[in-house]
């Protein structure tokens, strides 16, 4: 535009006609005041144009269920969960151990879950790392002995899952706390494998933590001892308060903390305080993990005792826990 802008005074030149530098620089800036509202039409042209709205993905999570030694396993529990949003969706597999989940309007970004009798319960978080059409979720799952001394079959698991969906309540004791945790009842809740505890059948310092439960009503003590007998420890998964929340519906962020469980009561935060009476050994891998925990499922409820409240006659300190969640087994929320 300058060069055309110098072409005009050069022609001024030849024909005889007088010009100034300042002459020069008028018209330059005219050249580029058109250059530059020429610009500002396409743009405007380009806004005005309507944007095709790109339909949403619909995301398909494929995957083929194992057992340790490569053996299909058919008739697995398959949950979804999608992130954020916290929906989820499930399946089974069949005879070939595969299954298949669609998630209309995907995010991408999930937790799987894969459960099934006498298993040992697999979860891990599944997200699309390019534009596939097919998210893969394949799993092995061992198999575990479950301290139980008659083991249900699947259809009346099915059904008692069922029962305390409808706002029933189910308490287990034990080593049978392994039952709902690895048939996924509650996703928060996992069990903690020690290496080197001892802890068999002794006496131990407990510590209350939410102490508006129902289930704490009448220990104004908030440590007090406990009996238990090596396993299962206890764990509950705590809100990641680093995660990114932006553009999540606070209802959506509200029910999820909702149906996360919560640790009632814990074994004492301090090794060294953690014996009353007996033998323990490596009690570092016991201190402040949880040992009475209410694990909410649908509009019931899932206390899970770690330690054994009613052993014999000789608990009696700890009998009130069972009877408080029995008793207000329809207020235990709080």
């Amino acid at each position: 535009m300058r060069f055309s802008a110098c072409r005009v005074a050069m022609r001024q030149a030849e024909n005889g006609t007088s010009f100034r530098f300042r002459d020069l620089l008028t018209a330059s800036k005219i050249l580029d005041l058109r250059r530059s509202l020429s610009i500002i039409c396409v743009a405007l042209a380009c806004a005005l144009i309507p944007v095709r709205e790109l339909p949403a993905q619909t995301d398909v999570i494929r995957g083929r269920v194992l057992n340790a030694e490569g053996t299909p396993l058919p008739n697995v529990r398959v949950t979804a969960t999608s992130i954020p949003g916290n929906v989820t969706r499930e399946s089974r597999t069949n005879a070939r151990g595969q299954f298949q989940i669609t998630f209309p309007g995907g995010s991408g970004d999930y937790v799987m879950g894969f459960a099934l009798l006498r298993h040992a319960f697999r979860q891990f978080e599944l997200k699309r790392t390019a534009d596939h059409d097919v998210l893969i979720a394949n799993a092995r799952l061992s198999r575990v002995q479950l301290d139980t001394v008659n083991v249900v079959s699947t259809m009346r698991l099915s059904a008692l899952r069922k029962f305390v969906e409808r706002g029933g309540l189910l308490i287990t004791t034990g080593g049978t706390s392994r039952l709902p945790v690895e048939m996924g009842f509650n996703n928060t809740v996992s069990v903690v494998t020690t290496t080197r505890l001892n802890a068999r059948g002794v006496i131990y310092r407990a510590q209350a933590v939410s102490l508006a439960s129902p289930i704490l009503y009448g220990y104004e003590n908030p440590t007090f001892p406990i009996y238990f007998n090596q396993s299962p420890l206890l764990s509950v998964t705590v809100r990641d308060t680093l995660a990114n929340v932006d553009g999540i519906d606070a209802a959506i962020l509200q029910q999820r903390e909702k149906v996360r469980a919560r640790v009632i009561l814990r074994f004492h935060e301090k090794a060294d305080s953690l014996l009353v009476s007996g033998l323990l050994v490596a009690g570092d891998e016991m201190a402040g993990r949880a040992a009475v925990v209410d694990a909410p499922l649908g509009k019931g409820h899932v206390v899970l005792f770690g330690i054994r409240p009613l052993w014999r006659w000789e608990s009696q300190g700890s009998f009130a826990l069972a009877i408080n969640a029995i008793a207000n087994w329809n207020h235990l929320s709080f």
